[in-house]
């Protein structure tokens, strides 16, 4: 995902956040949802990020990050 994707997605989050009329809705963009891996060096993270396209490219939509 290219760093414009990530903005506009990280927009289009806050949007729906603003938007939110109830408690349910209110508490489901309270925070935006992530995974966080602390123990993991370069060398990991790159094999993740390379799975993950793989992954994603199985099923249609592969990306590249540039950033």
């Amino acid at each position: 995902m290219n760093c414009r994707a990530r903005h506009r997605r990280l927009a289009a989050y806050r949007r729906l956040q603003l938007a939110a009329k109830t408690d349910a809705d209110k508490a489901k963009y309270a925070a935006i949802p992530a995974r966080e891996l602390p123990h993991v060096d370069d060398e990991q993270m790159l094999l993740l990020g390379l799975t993950e396209n793989l992954l994603r490219a199985d099923r249609g939509a592969a990306s590249f990050n540039p950033c």
